[in-house]
């Protein structure tokens, strides 16, 4: 169970969205780049509204959601919206270009050993003084994330190998 799934007992879906809206916008460094992205005119005071848990009003529309991680996801970031959908869901995110890159099996076994590795080194760090705090546990879990993506990058490649589409 993720992060956001454990949070859904304590806050409501509302709370997670604007949440993941926040990191996008900071993300995209402020609410300019943000209004950009959006086919719709969603104004700049707009995403201070959709990330502003104290403003129960305005909770940022799927289709902008959406562009918005997409531009986000462009410029190097994350799907945080989408990320936040798929976990809800009981979903793992995987980019086709992670499943793509899974047909190598050095790129994968690398993909693989590489998020595990941070998992482990994360979790390690976090509980290096025997307390993990919140902040810390977002991030191993962040972390467990990547790796559970990586594994499923592969198990995806490896489920066309067995329907026979490779």
């Amino acid at each position: 169970m993720s992060d956001r799934q454990d949070k859904t007992a304590e806050w409501p879906l509302w709370v997670l969205v604007k949440q993941a809206t926040g990191a996008t916008v900071d993300d995209l460094e402020g609410n300019k780049l943000a209004r950009g992205a959006t086919a719709r005119d969603v104004k700049e005071t707009y995403w201070s509204y959709y990330r502003d848990v104290g403003n129960k009003k305005y909770v940022v529309a799927f289709d902008a959601a959406l562009e918005v991680d997409k531009l986000n996801l462009k410029l190097g970031g994350r799907a945080h919206h989408l990320e936040l959908g798929a976990d809800f869901l009981g979903f793992t995110l995987v980019p086709k270009s992670a499943v793509e890159a899974a047909s190598c099996d050095m790129t994968a076994l690398c993909a693989i050993s590489t998020e595990s590795a941070e998992a482990i080194a994360a979790f390690s760090a976090a509980r290096a003084d025997h307390v993990t705090t919140a902040e810390e546990a977002r991030f191993v879990r962040e972390k467990i994330r990547d790796a559970k993506a990586a594994f499923a990058a592969l198990d995806a490649h490896l489920a066309r190998i067995e329907r026979g589409e490779t």
